[in-house]
C-alpha cells in the first residue's frame, strides 16, 4: 500500500482484492479477452494522506518532485520523500513479486511492471531523483538496479512469458529530468542488455518490453 499515489486506486494486495479482480478477468476471458495487471509504485508522486496512518512517500532519495498530487481533500504539493534503506529496497522487490503472484491469482494473464512516467523504478533511473552514492545509485549499473531486480524476482515468481516491462525515457512527466542524450542512451540500453537475459522484446516506441 505504500506505493499508492491517488485516491482509491485498486490494489493486489489482500485476498479481497484478488477475489474482486477475479470477477474482471472471468468476464474478460469468457469474451475471449486477455488481460495484463500493471504494476506500480508511485514513489515519490504520492501524499501521506493517501497512504495508511504513518506511512510517508517515499522515494530513491529525499528530493521532491514539483508539482502536485490529487487527494481527497484537493490538490496538495508532493512533499519530500523519505530516503528507501536497503532493507526497505530488498522489501519493495518482495512486494512486486507477491504482487505479480496476486495477479495470475486473481486470473490475469500476465503483468506489466511500470517503470516510466516518473513513478519509483523511472526515479531509479533518473539522476535528479536518483542522488544516492550507494549500490543503487551513482552509476548507470546502480540507478538500473533496482529495475533489473524487480524484474528478476517477477519473472522468477510468475515466469517470463507473463511479465511486462514498461519504460519511457527522456519522459519529463512528474518531474523527471533525463537531459544529457548520452547518459539517457547508456542507462537503457543497459538496462535491455541486463533483461535481454529473457529474450525481452523492445517495441519501437521505446514505452515497453515484453517477455518471450
Amino acid at each position: 500500500m505504500i506505493g499508492q499515489g491517488y485516491p482509491d486506486t485498486p490494489g493486489l494486495h489482500s485476498d479481497a482484492q484478488i477475489a474482486g479482480w477475479r470477477q474482471v478477468t472471468d468476464a474478460v476471458h469468457a469474451k475471449g479477452g486477455t488481460v495484463f495487471a500493471q504494476l506500480m509504485h508511485t514513489g515519490r508522486i504520492s501524499h501521506p494522506s493517501l497512504l495508511p496512518d504513518g506511512l510517508l512517500s517515499v522515494g530513491p532519495s529525499p528530493v521532491a518532485a514539483r508539482g502536485q498530487v490529487f487527494t481527497h481533500d484537493g490538490m496538495k504539493d508532493f512533499v519530500t520523500p523519505k530516503e528507501l534503506t536497503e532493507d526497505e529496497i530488498a522489501q519493495t522487490i518482495t512486494d512486486y513479486a507477491a504482487a505479480a503472484r496476486n495477479a495470475i491469482e486473481a486470473g490475469f494473464d500476465g503483468v506489466e511492471i511500470h517503470g516510466a512516467n516518473g513513478y519509483l523504478i523511472h526515479q531509479f533511473l533518473a539522476p535528479n531523483a536518483n542522488q544516492r552514492t550507494d549500490g543503487w545509485g551513482e552509476s548507470v549499473a546502480g540507478r538500473i538496479r533496482l529495475g533489473v531486480e524487480v524484474a528478476t524476482a517477477v519473472v522468477e515468481a510468475i515466469g517470463g512469458h507473463r511479465t511486462g516491462f514498461r519504460v519511457s525515457p527522456g519522459n519529463p512527466l512528474n518531474d523527471i529530468a533525463e537531459t544529457d542524450p548520452s547518459d539517457v542512451e547508456q542507462t537503457y540500453t543497459s538496462l535491455v542488455a541486463a533483461l535481454a537475459r529473457w529474450d525481452w522484446l523492445i517495441c519501437p516506441c521505446w514505452r515497453a518490453l515484453t517477455a518471450t
